[in-house]
């Protein structure tokens, strides 16, 4: 399996959109691995995880052809990864000859609501909608679904919406869990997790606060993750037996909020720990 990192930021990427903090100039400043844009994998050039506002962009950038996605997964209905109104683009005479006949939309049941709720398209006529063919695919905590040739299992995450998801993600080889923008899974989550058996060949955590704890500055229930509260979750994950021999941890969705993120400090320090440090291009295989 071959996931690339298209974005590694979180909300207002890095540099932040309007923000002049040391950490955004510095980006400005340096660029490379110092820029962020909002994150989101693709994983065999098949599965686009993410839909934020940087897809265009990050498709050209990376040489990816979106005329031929057939399936889109999305972890949750926050804007940097679901943003809707670029599914319009899928209709004539903004689309013609796609290889994909219709697009396969799979995340929490409310994407559809978000989606048909949309100022820039609930006054546009049914049949406009309909143009688009996008096919919405509501998922369920802990019932796996079938994703072209992979089998992937809605795990709930911890944050700020209404069915947050993290993904396992198997193609019959490899097992990934993609823990992007979460918190600490909840205890009942955990241990739902553990009772399945499952052996993750990589896992990709959500870092968002870098060095700092996050759940010493928000309490329990954060919505994101810093270098402590992950050192704890792989902790957890060998514990149970859920990570096989040598399985890469690799560390993404960064804010400028948190301690020691530019790359340069940071990749270093999560080095140290074992962690791969993403970066936008980053290329991970197992």
């Amino acid at each position: 399996m071959k996931i690339r990192y298209w974005g590694t930021g979180a909300s207002n990427g890095i540099p932040g959109v309007f923000c002049g903090c040391k950490v955004c100039q510095n980006a400005r400043r340096k660029g490379g691995k110092e820029v962020r844009s909002r994150a989101q994998i693709l994983i065999d050039d098949a599965l686009l995880v993410d839909f934020g506002p940087d897809t265009y962009m990050n498709a050209l950038r990376f040489n990816f052809d979106l005329s031929r996605l057939t399936s889109l997964l999305v972890t949750h209905s926050h804007l940097d990864h679901y943003y809707m109104t670029e599914l319009f683009n899928r209709k004539p005479p903004f689309c013609r000859d796609t290889a994909a006949d219709a697009l396969a939309v799979y995340g929490p049941p409310e994407l559809e609501r978000f989606f048909d709720a949309d100022d820039a398209l609930r006054h546009r006529p049914p049949s406009d909608i309909k143009g688009m063919h996008v096919i919405f695919n509501a998922l369920k905590p802990f019932k796996q679904v079938r994703i072209g040739g992979y089998r992937v299992l809605p795990v709930p995450a911890t944050h700020a919406t209404e069915s947050p998801f993290c993904y396992v993600v198997s193609d019959g080889k490899s097992t990934v869990f993609y823990m992007e923008d979460s918190g600490l899974l909840r205890p009942d989550v955990f241990n739902a997790l553990a009772s399945l058996n499952l052996k993750f060949d990589l896992v990709s955590y959500d870092c968002a606060l870098g060095t700092s704890d996050a759940v010493a500055l928000f309490g329990i229930g954060a919505g994101h993750m810093g270098l402590p509260n992950v050192l704890k979750t792989r902790a957890d994950f060998i514990n149970a037996g859920m990570l096989a021999p040598a399985a890469p941890g690799v560390l993404t969705h960064f804010s400028h909020d948190g301690g020691n993120i530019p790359y340069a400090e940071f990749a270093p320090i999560a080095l140290r720990e074992g962690f791969i440090t993403a970066y936008d291009g980053l290329t991970v295989s197992i």
